[in-house]
């Protein structure tokens, strides 16, 4: 989906498994101080500012935020900025915004179903 609006909108099953599935994985991850943290696919941000950035201030941490869509990163830009996220836009196949940056966690949320190569 290219249309952020519609998607912070929408009350569909990936907003539902990000609000029960989310806070779950950060609770049962190993957190360390500083862990460098990669939302990929990250949509309109609202998951990552809400969800994995509670975490990210605890740990004094960085969260950086890639959407494949300009659109979904401008939106996240405007409603969700946070001096500790950082946002790009790009996939991990090509044209990955932060090639020199090392991440200890990374989540994919809902991700899945929008890529058309699996392999």
């Amino acid at each position: 989906m290219q249309d952020p609006e519609r998607y912070e909108s929408s009350n569909s099953v990936a907003q539902e498994i990000v609000e029960v599935y989310v806070p779950k994985l950060i609770d049962t991850m190993e957190w360390s101080p500083g862990d460098i943290v990669l939302d990929y696919g990250c949509g309109a941000g609202r998951a990552g500012y809400n969800y994995i950035l509670p975490k990210v201030e605890e740990l004094n941490s960085k969260l950086y935020s890639v959407d494949v869509s300009d659109k979904m990163i401008a939106y996240a830009k405007k409603h969700y900025t946070h001096e500790r996220i950082e946002y790009g836009v790009g996939d991990i196949f090509e044209k990955f915004p932060f090639p020199n940056v090392k991440f200890d966690k990374i989540f994919a949320v809902n991700v899945l179903p929008y890529i058309r190569d699996i392999r």
